[in-house]
């Protein structure tokens, strides 16, 4: 996944579907764990939370 940025010569996006393919198996694993729900709760009142989209991968 970071050659693919990183070789890029175009703006590279992880809602893209080549990348958002790769990337969801690893999403329903940490959607699993349960430490995700404090921690979303947890960066989203400070701000740091991503934007809804780029959370919906699977």
């Amino acid at each position: 996944m970071r050659n693919a940025f990183t070789h890029c010569s175009d703006s590279a996006s992880l809602s893209d579907p080549a990348y958002a393919e790769r990337l969801a198996p690893a999403y329903r694993d940490v959607r699993a764990d349960p430490l995700w729900a404090p921690l979303e709760t947890v960066l989203s009142k400070a701000g740091g939370a991503a934007d809804p989209a780029q959370l919906s991968f699977v």
